[in-house]
């Protein structure tokens, strides 16, 4: 699991992006945050943890797409048709298929860049919805609660109320711990072996 938070180890005043997730209303760093897409196209890797989608083609390279009502545990699992699928789990080396997803239903993707190992990782994350970018001032937010709230406190930058609810503002690099982004890491590094290249940064200015 990630780290617990530590609020005072950022400067939490700024702009942030709000999304909808399971009926809640949720903020990340607008530094964090690329852009945003909408993506039909799934290609579903051996191996991954269940919070592991697959890998969408975001510009040109494949983006790992990470499903975060299942990684915060908030609602049900997001869906797009049924993902393409490389096979069971086997030996080193599977080829890995890209057909698109056998239904077009699209999934709102937020485009993120985190840090790791001193380079940035390009990540997708789902959402329900997008909604605008807001100012939060320090004095805004809070620490979140200890008790009362669905999401994983381990992820939480703090608490804020905007415009009479509650906005739960994520920290993007807690969304994946360590071993987590380890783990990813491999099968970055076998897809690189099969030519594609995953999380490497995007480049382009972010869109918000």
């Amino acid at each position: 699991m990630a780290p617990a938070p530590d609020a005072a180890s950022h400067d939490r005043q700024g702009q942030y992006l709000t999304f909808g997730l399971a009926g809640e209303t949720f903020a990340v760093d607008v530094h964090n945050a690329q852009t945003v897409i909408e993506e039909s196209r799934v290609t579903k890797i051996p191996r991954m943890p269940e919070f592991m989608m697959g890998v969408i083609d975001f510009r040109g390279r494949a983006v790992p797409l990470i499903d975060l009502r299942a990684k915060l545990q908030v609602g049900a699992a997001a869906s797009v048709g049924e993902p393409t699928s490389a096979g069971a789990p086997a030996s080193e080396g599977d080829s890995v298929s890209d057909e698109p997803s056998a239904e077009d239903t699209s999934l709102v993707v937020v485009i993120m860049e985190i840090p790791w190992n001193d380079r940035p990782v390009v990540l997708g994350v789902t959402v329900d919805e997008v909604k605008e970018v807001i100012n939060l001032e320090e004095s805004e937010i809070e620490d979140p609660p200890s008790v009362g709230l669905a999401a994983d406190l381990s992820y939480m930058r703090g608490i804020a109320r905007k415009d009479d609810q509650f906005l739960l503002i994520l920290e993007a690099d807690r969304i994946l711990g360590y071993e987590e982004l380890s783990e990813l890491g491999r099968h970055v590094d076998a897809l690189a072996a099969a030519g594609r290249e995953v999380g490497e940064p995007a480049g382009g200015e972010p869109k918000r």
